[in-house]
């Protein structure tokens, strides 16, 4: 079965040594595509950040928040490579404890990094991309509101396609991940890159 990535750019993009790429964000292509990735796996997807933000919010403060953030990022990176995700990734995530920054969990997840050089990191590509940023912040705060407003269920069930539309805008702005030789993934769709 052949399935396109939706979080692969297809060209190349002008971006500086540190992998960030300046793109054009639009907000209704980041959630078809964040929806169409999650594919065969969705409700996976719902009971991991269902059960990710049940743990993260058990605790006081948000204590753990940032680990489980991370682990469901780690989820959508897995699934991203191999085709695949699978529940116990979203624990991958303690391994790491960090505050967050936009972008910094998903850069845990998928550089490896430390803390301070994901938060560095973040802070860069979300400069670089700030207008289109904010604007995909607003929509998406928009879409949850509403969602709350009809009693919380559509906010529940668009969870992961949220969760999905950052990793998705993550993909466009840090470049992908290097693909595995059996990678299911062959189609690749279009960031608009700016110069």
């Amino acid at each position: 079965m052949s399935q396109s990535n939706p979080y692969a750019p297809s060209h190349s993009a002008p971006h500086d040594d540190l992998g960030i790429r300046k793109v054009k964000v639009r907000v209704w292509d980041l959630f078809r595509r964040s929806f169409r990735s999650l594919g065969d796996q969705y409700w996976l997807f719902l009971g991991i950040t269902l059960l990710g933000m049940l743990i993260g919010s058990a605790v006081p403060m948000g204590l753990i928040m940032g680990p489980v953030l991370v682990g469901i990022y780690a989820c959508y990176i897995e699934r991203e490579r191999t085709g695949r995700a699978d529940f116990q990734t979203m624990f991958k995530g303690f391994e790491n404890f960090l505050e967050p920054f936009l972008f910094t969990f998903q850069l845990i997840a998928d550089r490896n990094l430390k803390g301070i050089d994901a938060v560095k990191l973040s802070v860069q590509g979300t400069l670089k991309n700030f207008w289109g940023v904010l604007w995909c912040l607003i929509v998406v705060t928009f879409v949850a509101l509403l969602g709350a407003l009809m009693c919380y269920l559509p906010l529940f069930l668009l969870m992961p396609v949220t969760f999905g539309v950052f990793y998705v805008l993550y993909r466009d702005i840090y470049g992908p991940v290097p693909l595995l030789p059996e990678d299911p993934w062959t189609e690749v769709q279009d960031a608009e890159l700016i110069d």
